[in-house]
């Protein structure tokens, strides 16, 4: 997979388990990326530019993604419960017993990845 072109998705940082906004970098566990406040820590205890890319991946590729909008921000902030079949489209929790599908390409909610996709961006479904 061309890691320029997938689509950022909802990570949780594997130093502090903050939710964040990345691509999957095949270093990490699935799931997992780096959060902007752990960049640092993380480069000194790497103890090299190479190391810490080989874990970690590439800055403003797979981690300190600077292209978010703010209801990517908001949406990131809810509990993640699971993603589509292909990672396009996010569930997240809404409340204690609601969830709502989130578009990984946009960040809007109310997104279908079974019939219809996101109706803001035209992300597609994931035809299940």
């Amino acid at each position: 997979m061309d890691d320029i072109l997938s689509t950022p998705r909802r990570l949780r940082c594997t130093r502090c388990a903050t939710d964040v906004i990345g691509r999957q970098w095949p270093g990490q566990d699935i799931g997992w990326g780096l959060c902007q406040s752990c960049i640092e820590p993380c480069k000194q205890h790497a103890g090299s530019e190479e190391e810490f890319r080989v874990t970690h991946g590439v800055q403003g590729v797979h981690f300190d993604i600077q292209s978010i909008t703010p209801s990517d921000n908001e949406a990131s902030e809810r509990e993640w419960l699971e993603d589509s079949r292909d990672g396009r489209f996010s569930r997240v929790a809404v409340g204690r017993e609601d969830s709502v599908w989130v578009c990984n390409a946009c960040g809007q909610d109310d997104a279908d990845p079974w019939e219809y996709g996101c109706e803001h961006c035209d992300e597609k479904a994931d035809a299940y």
